[in-house]
C-alpha cells in the first residue's frame, strides 16, 4: 500500500465569529439585543452606547432626536401574586393566631384554579391542630375574595355558590349534588326520566349552572403581562401604508475615537485597540443589516397584507414566498420575523403573525388558514343552538358554499383553536 500526500482545492462557506454574530443579532428581540450590547460594550472599551432617544423615528436611516430618557424608569416594578394578597387578606383580620396559621397553610396550598388539593387528614397530620379548627379555617378562607376558595371539588365550588345565589331553589341543589355528571353530559331525557319530571325543567338547571363560575379563580391570572415592544410602525398617510423603524439602542452604538489616541505610542496596547476597533466596526456593520433585513422583510408583508391592515383577513403567506421576493434564504427571513413586532392601525402583532398558510380553493386563489377560521367560526355563529352543526358537515359547507377542500379532522383542529366546543357539547 502506497501512502501519498495530496492537495485539494475547495470552495466552501466558513462559519466565522462574525458570521455567527451576525445571524444571532438577527433573530435577537429588542430586549435580547439591549442585554448584548451592554455586554459588548462593558467588554470591548471603544464601545458606546448613547442613550436611546425617545419619541424618535427613522424611515430612511435618519434619526429624529428629541428627548432622551433611561430605560430604567420603565421597568414595572413586581406585583404580589395572588397568593400573596390572599395572605395579607387574612393577615389583617381580627382572628386568633392558630386560624391565621391554619389559613396561611391552606392558602399556600391552593392549585392554580384555587382548589384544595390535599386531604383534612393530610393537613391534621402536618399541623397537629384538631379537625375542627381546621374546618373553622376552611370556612374562613372561603369567605376571601374571591369567594368560595379551598373546596376540594368542582361540585363542592357549584353547590357552595348555589348557596350564595340561588339559597331558596334547593330542588336545583339536590340534582347538581347527585346528578352532575348526567347534568354535564347533557343526559337530560335519561335524567328527565329518571327524576319524574319535564325535560324543560332540567334544562333550567343546566341554564342555572351556566350562571355560575367553573372554579374560584376564574378571570384572576397571576402571569406576568407580557409587553410587545414594537420594532416597526405602520401609518395610513394620504392613501399609502407608511414604514417606519423605530430607533433603538441599536441606533445609539457608536465607536469612541478618542481611545486610539490614548493608545497611540504603546506597541503593547495599540494590537488590543486595534483589535477592538475591529470588532467594534464588524458589530456596527451587523446592526446596520440587522435593520436592513427587517425592515424589506416588514415592507413585503405590508404589500401583501394590506386587506388586513384595512380590516379584512389575512391572505395566505409563507417564509419562502417572502425570501424569494427579497433574493434572501428563507431561514434569513425566519430569523428576521423571530421576536419582533409591529405597531398597525389594528394593534401590534408579531412579524410571525402575518404568516399564514394557503389552503386549496376548487379553481380560485388559495385562501389561508385563518380566512378560514374564520368561516368556521361564522357558519357555528349561525347554527341552530338545538341541532348543531357537526365537524363533517362544516367540512361539507365550506366545499359547497364556498369551495374550500379540507378534511372533518383540519376542521376539529381548527376549531379547538379558537376554543370552540364539539357539535355534543354546543347542544342547549
Amino acid at each position: 500500500m502506497n501512502l501519498n500526500l495530496t492537495q485539494t482545492q475547495t470552495v466552501g462557506l466558513m462559519m466565522t465569529p462574525e458570521i455567527r454574530q451576525a445571524i444571532s443579532l438577527l433573530q435577537y428581540s429588542t430586549t435580547d439585543l439591549w442585554e448584548y450590547l451592554e455586554e459588548q460594550a462593558l467588554e470591548n472599551p471603544v464601545l458606546t452606547i448613547d442613550e436611546v432617544p425617545m419619541n424618535s423615528s427613522s424611515s430612511a436611516g435618519k434619526i429624529n432626536k428629541t428627548t432622551t430618557t433611561n430605560p430604567v424608569e420603565y421597568f414595572a416594578a413586581r406585583e404580589k401574586g395572588w397568593r400573596e394578597k390572599l395572605v395579607d387578606q387574612v393577615n389583617w383580620m381580627k382572628i386568633e393566631e392558630d386560624l391565621k396559621k391554619i389559613s396561611r397553610f391552606l392558602l399556600l396550598n391552593l392549585d392554580e384554579q384555587g382548589y384544595l388539593r390535599i386531604s383534612i387528614s393530610e393537613i391534621t397530620s402536618h399541623l397537629s391542630f384538631p379537625k375542627e379548627k381546621i374546618e373553622q379555617a376552611l370556612q374562613l378562607i372561603k369567605e376571601l375574595e374571591p369567594s368560595g376558595l379551598g373546596c376540594f371539588t368542582m361540585q363542592e365550588y357549584l353547590l357552595y355558590q348555589l348557596k350564595k345565589k340561588y339559597p331558596e331553589d334547593q330542588w336545583v341543589y339536590e340534582v347538581v349534588s347527585n346528578h352532575l355528571t348526567d347534568l354535564a353530559e347533557r343526559r337530560w331525557s335519561k335524567l328527565a326520566k329518571q327524576l319524574g319530571v319535564a325535560t324543560e325543567q332540567i334544562q333550567s338547571v343546566f341554564t342555572v349552572l351556566k350562571t355560575l363560575q367553573p372554579h374560584p379563580m376564574t378571570g384572576i391570572n397571576e402571569q406576568t403581562t407580557t409587553y410587545l415592544t414594537p420594532d416597526l410602525i405602520v401609518k395610513k398617510e394620504q392613501g399609502v401604508f407608511k414604514l417606519t423603524y423605530i430607533p433603538s439602542i441599536a441606533s445609539s452604538v457608536r465607536m469612541d475615537p478618542t481611545i486610539a489616541d490614548l493608545s497611540a505610542g504603546s506597541p503593547q496596547v495599540q494590537p488590543y485597540v486595534d483589535n477592538c476597533y475591529k470588532q467594534a466596526s464588524w458589530l456596527i456593520r451587523s446592526l446596520e443589516q440587522r435593520k436592513s433585513t427587517i425592515l424589506k422583510v416588514a415592507e413585503v408583508i405590508i404589500e401583501k397584507q394590506t386587506s388586513f391592515l384595512e380590516g379584512g383577513a389575512l391572505l395566505p403567506m409563507t417564509l419562502k414566498e417572502v425570501a424569494e421576493k427579497i433574493d434572501m434564504h428563507e431561514s434569513t427571513v425566519s430569523r428576521a420575523v423571530a421576536n419582533k413586532a409591529i405597531q398597525t392601525p389594528r394593534g401590534v402583532y408579531e412579524l410571525k403573525f402575518f404568516f399564514s398558510i394557503a389552503l386549496n380553493k376548487d379553481k380560485e386563489e388559495a385562501v389561508s388558514a385563518s380566512q378560514v377560521k374564520l368561516m368556521i367560526k361564522d357558519l357555528i355563529d349561525k347554527e341552530n343552538k338545538k341541532r348543531p352543526v357537526s365537524d363533517q358537515k362544516l367540512s361539507d359547507q365550506l366545499k359547497n358554499d364556498s369551495q374550500i377542500t379540507i378534511s372533518r379532522r383540519t376542521v376539529a383542529k381548527y376549531r379547538e383553536a379558537m376554543g370552540i366546543l364539539s357539535s355534543s357539547k354546543r347542544k342547549e
